[in-house]
């Protein structure tokens, strides 16, 4: 029986990788990509933006790094927990 939950591992991984404040300050016409993990510190000190923007940036970028410390983990049990076609796991 084949284990769909695998399909799950690249789903995630492209939650988190959407989850980046990369794409969202492309949209925002910032192109400064020296420091990207500054980015969203750098967009508050121009004063070009809303604080209300810059929040939702922060939330996704912790969103974004909060993924990729939990990825390691979810991959860790969808490939240890062994898949019986009865359902019962020895």
């Amino acid at each position: 029986m084949y284990n769909y939950s695998y399909h799950a591992i690249i789903l995630i991984w492209v939650q988190v990788l959407d989850a980046s404040t990369r794409g969202a300050a492309m949209r925002l016409k910032w192109k400064d990509n020296v420091s990207p993990r500054l980015s969203v510190d750098e967009m508050e000190k121009s004063g070009k933006y809303k604080p209300e923007t810059i929040a939702k940036l922060r939330r996704r970028q912790a969103a974004h790094q909060n993924g990729y410390e939990a990825l390691p983990m979810f991959i860790a049990a969808v490939v240890r927990i062994p898949s019986t076609p009865d359902g019962i796991q020895s």
